[in-house]
């Protein structure tokens, strides 16, 4: 569920928690990855109405999220009610514009919308086992570029949550435990098409170290790397960084 708030070890245990407003800056990027092609006006009616949601659901900057349950986050159907309602009851034409432009784009993530599928509903992964793996390989074979970088983007941002975690844990309590983020078939990411992941393994190439982690990239020609300037200046920064090489 992209309006699911993660948080760091920090603010589980009690420290200054701004996992609201950082959360509501990812959402902004995420909707206008599944959106291209919204009018401004319409995506910055869309960016109040996530907002008034979460109010509706008692989620706001001084709520303590991790306390909170999956169940208790906004889904699409809840901005989809919303901006009908308003519509119904709207009495400026301008206004009324603006709202039906973002009915009109949400409603596919809706239920009953053809993505609706997608994220519309409460998270249910957990990763508490020692090994996941995250597939990806339907998700790119469907060749929807919009639907494929979005559902990286969620899934990275949940990476990057636990990598931050386990170094809270580790600064927290001493500790010396190591997380290992492995990308196969990494040709498969370094596309144009998909500059998401691209640019999530370079971060991860310069920092994971200093999370007490490391990145290990898996590809079967190095010919992949080097394509259009921008891939090789990302693609350059991950062989750079790299401790060892096969």
């Amino acid at each position: 569920n992209p309006f699911h708030i993660f948080t760091t070890l920090q603010s589980d245990e009690g420290g200054e928690d701004d996992s609201y407003s950082v959360h509501l800056q990812f959402l902004e990027e995420f909707l206008s990855t599944i959106l291209p092609g919204m009018p401004s006006e319409a995506f910055e009616l869309l960016n109040s109405l996530v907002i008034e949601v979460y109010t509706m659901k008692g989620i706001n900057s001084q709520t303590p999220v991790s306390k909170l349950k999956a169940t208790d986050f906004p889904i699409f159907d809840d901005v989809y009610n919303l901006a009908r309602k308003k519509l119904v009851e709207s009495k400026d034409e301008y206004f009324k514009k603006n709202l039906q432009t973002v009915v009109t784009y949400i409603s596919k993530f809706a239920t009953g919308g053809r993505n609706s599928n997608l994220w519309n509903g409460p998270t249910s992964i957990e990763t508490k086992e020692n090994f996941f793996t995250f597939n990806f390989r339907s998700l790119l074979a469907n060749r929807n570029q919009t639907i494929a970088n979005a559902q990286m983007l969620l899934v990275f941002k949940y990476l990057d949550n636990e990598i931050i975690k386990n170094k809270d844990f580790n600064d927290k309590y001493s500790a010396n435990r190591h997380i290992v983020v492995v990308v196969d078939e990494a040709h498969v990411f370094i596309n144009p098409k998909h500059p998401i992941a691209l640019e999530f393994m370079a971060q991860m190439a310069k920092r994971i170290r200093k999370y007490g982690g490391m990145q290990i990239v898996i590809t079967q020609n190095i010919k992949d790397f080097v394509g259009s300037p921008e891939i090789q200046r990302q693609s350059t920064a991950i062989i750079n960084a790299s401790q060892y090489s096969f």
